[in-house]
């Protein structure tokens, strides 16, 4: 059996795999990125009408485990706590994620319209900048 590659090590290998330019760009677009993604979430929840929220919740199993008991094995039972992961429905204040919303959209302009400078920095970068395929 092979030993598995470690999933940092995969990514970093990946990563030299991109150009300069598309390097640079990753970086200055993550912002915008991060609010597109809790716009979409935003615009859900307020389509939805509520808001939905992932709880962790422990509970108990019972399995067959063996010990020692007088110098031999002997059958029993343990007990191990395991967790899993459901969606809550949350109320949420419609008029409140509404004026998040706005104000994460006016956020994106303003990042989108700082970011267009160092964007064509980041193209300028690129071997074949400018010049046709």
């Amino acid at each position: 059996m092979r030993p598995a590659i470690p999933i940092p090590l995969c990514l970093l290998l990946l990563a030299g795999c991109a150009s300069p330019a598309e390097r640079c760009a990753t970086a200055v677009l993550e912002d915008i990125r991060i609010i597109d993604a809790l716009i979409v979430q935003t615009e859900a929840t307020l389509a939805r009408g509520y808001a939905i929220e992932t709880q962790t919740v422990p509970y108990s199993t019972v399995t067959g485990c063996g010990g020692w008991y007088r110098g031999g094995i002997a059958p029993g039972f343990c007990t191990a706590t395991r967790v899993r992961t459901r969606e809550v429905p949350v109320a949420v204040d419609l008029d409140a994620e509404r004026a998040k919303l706005a104000s994460m959209q006016a956020e994106r302009a303003r990042k989108a319209q700082a970011a267009a400078p160092a964007l064509a920095r980041c193209a300028a970068l690129a071997p074949d900048a400018g010049t046709p395929p």
